[in-house]
């Protein structure tokens, strides 16, 4: 535990800034989490694919870290992946439909969490930290709350050590911490906004974290890599929060 959280204030004090700041600094944390979320998941299987096949995936996951700040692109790519991505499985053997099935997710989900956090910059950029309240306050209570009171399992198959306590302790402190820091701190943004926002992040984040871990049980692998110590890979630490970028890229979407 004290491990986890030394590892957790340094990543606080290199992301947090960053994010205050924007500009290049967000587009250099963006181009790490693109190649250390690729390289997470091509770790899987790299050595049984060809090696120009890899090469081709980190160049489409450089050009997805591209496509992100003009969404504009995003259909032509997504066509282009398809096909490509269909185009390996038919051509070698070694190629199996789960792998990039799984690399056509990822892909995507990247794409879209990079989009949603640029579209916060252009309203407000505390919306960030809004999203981020409510992931990492519902993880955070959720893990106390469930050691301390959990006694009935939430889903034992996927993930052993979380509790329906926990995760019902988690949602309360996380939807109303991120409600009242949306109420006081962002005026950007409509009531009815921040009321789904904080009722929806909570649930959806953690959905997240079970549906990341559902994928580590499934490949048999307890972390997707060891950068952050007492934390796992750069996919462990994100994996909410980027369940929680969708909601808000529909949120702005819809009601902004």
């Amino acid at each position: 535990m004290k491990q986890r959280w030394i590892t957790a204030i340094g990543i606080l004090l290199i992301i947090v800034p960053s994010l205050l700041a924007g500009g290049i600094y967000f587009k250099i944390i963006a181009g790490i989490f693109t190649l250390g979320g690729c390289y997470e998941i091509l770790r899987l299987f790299a050595d049984k694919w060809p090696k120009w096949t890899i090469y081709s995936i980190y160049i489409i996951f450089i050009s997805g870290f591209v496509i992100a700040f003009n969404m504009n692109y995003f259909i032509q790519l997504v066509c282009l992946v398809i096909l490509f991505l269909f185009f390996i499985l038919v051509s070698y053997k070694e190629v199996s439909f789960e792998y990039i099935g799984l690399i056509f997710l990822i892909l995507n989900i990247v794409i879209l969490t990079i989009a949603s956090i640029n579209m916060m910059y252009s309203i407000n950029k505390l919306l960030i930290f809004y999203a981020g309240f409510a992931t990492y306050i519902t993880d955070t209570f959720a893990l106390f709350i469930g050691k301390a009171f959990g006694k009935h399992k939430l889903n034992p198959r996927i993930s052993p050590n979380k509790t329906i306590e926990g995760t019902l302790g988690g949602y309360v402190f996380g939807a109303i911490t991120s409600f009242l820091f949306g109420y006081f701190f962002i005026q950007e943004v409509p009531l009815i906004f921040l009321i789904i926002g904080s009722l929806s992040m909570p649930i959806v984040g953690q959905t997240g974290d079970l549906a990341f871990s559902a994928i580590k049980r499934h490949f048999n692998i307890k972390d997707f890599g060891h950068l952050f110590p007492g934390h796992g890979g750069m996919l462990d630490r994100v994996d909410s929060f980027t369940f929680n970028c969708l909601v808000m890229y529909c949120l702005m979407s819809i009601l902004l």
